[in-house]
């Protein structure tokens, strides 16, 4: 938060955006620490367990996999499409 002070205290507004900011979760730290904006990509590799709410890396998703109807589909994506 002293950053955001100092930040502040410049007389103009200056952005303070955060590269590379990790779990969903942090971003509401970041956001009481007086960041702006986040950049990341962990998001797109994490996995919520429904029935408890926590966030769990996506090599953990088979465990969560037969919470949701989306996790009932035995449909493969497939990547070429994205391409």
């Amino acid at each position: 938060m002293a950053l955001r002070k100092a930040l502040d205290d410049n007389g103009r507004y200056v952005g303070l955006h955060l590269l590379g900011t990790g779990n969903p979760i942090s971003i509401a730290l970041y956001a009481w620490a007086g960041a702006d904006s986040f950049d990341g990509l962990e998001w797109c590799q994490t996995v919520v367990d429904h029935d408890t709410g926590l966030l769990f890396h996506l090599s953990q998703s088979d465990f969560f996999r037969r919470q949701t109807a989306w996790g009932e589909s035995d449909t493969k994506m497939d990547i070429s499409i994205i391409r």
